[in-house]
């Protein structure tokens, strides 16, 4: 939990909401599950394997240093590595996953940001306040989102342990899963 009078900058999750007992080892395995429903057009997957630093109390953007999947164009990680442009108006299904280093202190927050300014704005947002033993360390969310083509998606780490936590193993899916009539 975050310090006594320390507002966090995203909505506490329900309880229900918390991480998940196991971890979303491949964002790809609920999209296969979509298979068969949805008819997948465009997306993307961004991930980000070597450690990045997250200060304390700051919304931070995940740079990304690999494309794993992008035949749309929808990913130039040298014009700008933290975003994923959305190909066209739609509904889309977001993935997102990241590793903190252990520390027992603070929480950690995982978010889907919208045009890098409005912080968990396309639904997909995971809070998880740091047991003592320092479990929870990595977190996964998921959520759809109607989003306009052009829109930026951003994957936002957070943390309040009161010193810098590296980040890492972080992935960015995201799916068009239906068009916008």
């Amino acid at each position: 939990m975050p310090a006594p009078g320390v507002t966090l900058p995203f909505p506490r999750q329900a309880p229900d909401q918390v991480a998940p007992s196991s971890v979303i080892n491949d964002m790809m395995t609920e999209l296969e599950w979509l298979d068969g429903f949805v008819s997948v057009e465009l997306g993307a997957v961004v991930t980000r394997s070597s450690a990045q630093s997250i200060p304390t109390a700051v919304q931070t953007f995940t740079n990304f240093t690999t494309v794993e999947y992008d035949p749309w164009g929808m990913v130039n990680l040298s014009a700008d590595s933290r975003v994923v442009t959305i190909g066209g108006d739609g509904i889309y299904a977001v993935f997102a996953y990241g590793q903190f280093a252990q520390n027992a202190t603070g929480a950690r927050i995982i978010a889907v940001d919208n045009n890098l300014t409005q912080y968990g704005s396309v639904g997909c947002t995971m809070e998880v306040p740091v047991q003592p033993s320092g479990a929870f360390t990595t977190l996964a969310a998921s959520g759809t989102g109607l989003l306009a083509g052009g829109t930026r998606v951003s994957l936002v780490a957070y943390q309040d342990s009161g010193g810098a936590l590296n980040f890492s193993s972080a992935r960015l899916a995201i799916f068009r899963i239906a068009l916008n009539h």
